[in-house]
C-alpha cells in the first residue's frame, strides 16, 4: 500500500505542474506469480502511460547457488508430484546448520487447479525419506513443526525449531489471477543430527518438498521460486523419490512480466575500489563490461510468460554515491568489505560503493528522464522500443552464455536520445531552429566545408542526409534547395 500510493503521490505531483515523471523502484522479491498479475502490478499498469515511465530493478537472485538454483519448474499430478531438495545459504550459528529465514513460492501455471504439499526428511547417510507430513492443502495451513515427541515419525525428531523460529506453510488461491500458491517459510529451523567434513559441519538431513494438483485426474505446470536464503537441488537423492535439479534460468523478481514496467540487469563497469584510507579493495568475479553475476535474468520461452527479462542491462557494479550517514557499513571502517567502503573522509556526508540491480535502475531512471526532456509524451512502449532498437552490442551481449543476463544490450543514452529528437526532425532542419530556410542550406555548406574539430556543434548531421542516402553530399544541398523551392 505504501508503495502504491508513494507511486501515486509522485504521478499527481507531475500532473499537478505539467510535467512527465519517471520512477525509479528499486526492490522486488520472488514471493510472485511472475505473470504480471498482483496487487502492485495492476497499479502499474494503471498509472503507466505517455509521460508517466516506472523502472524496477530486476533483481539480485543469479548466483546464489554452485548447485541446482531457485527457480523449479515442471508438470506436475497426483500421481507425479513435482519434487525437490530445499537448500539454505545462509545459516546463523557456527555449527553451519541452520536452515534460516528462506521461503517457497509455488504456484500452479493453470487457473481454478487446487494443489497441495507433503514435507519430507530425507537421510542423506542412507538415501532414504525417514518422514513425511501430511497432505496440506488451501483448507488448512502449518502453524510450526516442534521437537519434543518422542515418536521416530514425527518432524521433531529431526528438526527443532530454535527460539524466534517458525515453520509455516499456507495455501491460497489468487484473487488476480486463479492460481493456486503454495508458500513456505523457514525460520531457524536446525537438524538435530550432523558431521564434520570437509572444515565445516553437515547436516545428516535434508529438507525436500513435493507440489502436486491435489485432483486425481488433473495435471499443471507447477512454478516455484525462492528467496535470496534458499535453492532447489537434485543433488540429494533417496529411493524411491524423483527429485527435480533448480536453475536460474527464470530468476528476475515478481515484477518480471508486467508490461506497465521497465526491468533493469546489471553490468559492470568498476570492480575495484579505493577507500578513504587509500586501501584498493578489489572484486575478481567482476568482470569489466560483463554482466554482474548477481544480476537476475529470465530466459526466453521460461517461466508463465515465456517472456525475455530483463528489458535493458545498465551499470550496476561497482556504483559509488552517496550512503547513509548513520550506517556502521559505511562509517565504521571495521565493517569494510569489497563490497561497501567509505570512499570519502567525511562520515557526516559520506559516499560509498554498492553494487545491484538496484544501482542500474536508477541510472536507466534518470536516463528516461532525460528523454523525456525531448519527448514528454512517451509511453513504455515507446521507451522499450527505443532502447531495444538503440542497444549497444558487443562480444559480452551477444555472447551465446551472457546474453540473456542483458536483455536486449546495454542501455545506449545518446543513441536512444538521437532516435527520440528524429521523431520530430524536419527533414532539411539542419541548423534545429524548427524551419527549413536558406539559413539551413549555409549550415549544410558549412558542414560539407568544415573540419570536426571546428565545426558548430548546433547542427543536426542526420537533418542533414537530405535525400537519406547515408552520407552527405553536394546531393543533399540541392535537395535541400528543392525542398525550399517547392513551399
Amino acid at each position: 500500500t505504501k508503495i502504491v500510493n508513494s507511486l501515486r503521490y509522485i504521478s499527481d505531483y507531475a500532473a499537478s505542474v505539467g510535467k512527465p515523471c519517471v520512477i525509479n523502484m528499486s526492490l522486488g522479491s520472488q514471493g510472485g506469480a511472475h505473470d504480471g498479475t498482483g496487487y502492485l502490478q495492476e497499479a502499474c499498469n494503471q498509472l503507466a502511460g505517455p509521460g508517466r515511465i516506472i523502472v524496477n530493478s530486476g533483481g539480485n537472485d543469479a548466483d546464489h547457488s554452485t548447485v541446482g538454483g531457485m527457480y523449479l519448474s515442471g508438470m506436475a499430478s497426483a500421481s507425479n508430484p513435482l519434487r525437490s531438495v530445499f537448500n539454505s545459504h545462509y545459516y546463523s550459528n557456527t555449527d553451519d546448520n541452520y536452515y534460516y529465514n528462506y521461503y517457497a513460492s509455488a504456484w500452479a501455471r493453470t487457473p481454478n487447479v487446487p494443489i497441495a504439499v507433503r514435507v519430507h526428511v530425507v537421510d542423506k547417510s542412507r538415501n532414504q525419506v525417514v518422514w513425511t507430513s501430511d497432505e496440506f492443502t488451501s483448507e488448512g495451513s502449518i502453524t510450526s513443526y516442534t521437537s519434543g515427541s518422542s515418536s521416530s515419525t514425527t518432524f521433531g525428531t529431526y528438526y527443532t525449531i530454535e527460539s524466534g523460529g517458525s515453520f509455516e506453510i499456507a495455501i491460497a488461491q489468487s484473487e488476480y489471477n486463479g492460481k493456486y500458491n503454495v508458500l513456505v517459510d523457514m525460520s531457524k529451523v536446525v537438524s538435530k543430527k550432523y558431521s564434520y567434513r570437509n572444515s565445516k559441519y553437515t547436516s545428516t538431513y535434508a529438507i525436500a518438498f513435493s507440489f502436486y494438483p491435489t485432483a486425481d485426474d488433473a495435471s499443471t505446470t507447477i512454478d516455484c521460486w525462492s528467496n535470496q536464503g534458499g535453492y532447489f537441488t537434485n543433488n540429494v537423492s533417496a529411493t524411491g523419490y524423483d527429485f527435480v535439479d533448480g536453475s536460474n534460468l527464470c530468476c528476475s523478481n515478481d515484477r518480471a512480466g508486467t508490461d506497465s514496467l521497465i526491468l533493469v540487469g546489471a553490468y559492470v563497469t568498476k570492480n575495484e575500489i579505493t577507500d578513504h584510507n587509500g586501501k584498493t579493495w578489489s572484486i575478481p568475479s567482476y568482470e569489466l563490461d560483463n554482466y554482474a553475476p548477481f544480476s537476475s535474468y529470465t530466459v526466453e520461452g521460461y517461466g508463465p510468460t515465456g517472456r525475455m527479462e530483463p528489458t535493458i542491462s545498465a551499470p550496476g557494479a561497482t556504483i559509488v554515491s552517496a550512503v547513509n550517514h548513520y550506517s556502521s557499513t559505511y562509517t565504521d571502517d571495521s565493517n569494510a568489505t569489497a563490497h561497501n567502503v567509505r570512499v570519502n573522509d567525511d562520515a557526516d556526508n559520506p559516499y560509498g560503493n554498492m553494487a545491484g540491480t538496484s544501482m542500474a535502475a536508477p541510472c536507466v531512471t534518470g536516463i528516461v528522464a532525460l528523454w523525456l526532456q525531448a519527448d514528454p509524451t512517451l509511453s513504455v512502449a515507446d521507451v522499450k522500443k527505443v532502447m531495444k532498437e538503440t542497444a549497444i552490442q558487443d562480444e559480452f551481449t551477444t555472447d551465446e552464455a551472457g546474453k540473456p543476463h542483458f536483455g536486449n544490450g546495454k542501455v545506449n543514452v545518446l543513441g536512444g536520445l538521437r532516435a527520440i529528437l528524429s521523431r520530430h526532425r524536419l527533414p532539411g532542419d539542419v541548423n534545429t531552429d524548427g524551419s527549413v530556410t536558406i539559413a539551413d542550406v549555409t549550415a549544410l555548406v558549412n558542414i560539407l566545408l568544415s573540419k570536426d574539430d571546428d565545426e558548430p556543434h548546433e547542427y543536426d548531421h542526420a537533418a542533414a542526409d537530405v535525400n537519406g542516402d547515408g552520407t552527405i553530399t553536394i546531393a543533399d544541398v540541392t535537395a535541400l534547395v528543392n525542398i525550399i523551392l517547392e513551399k
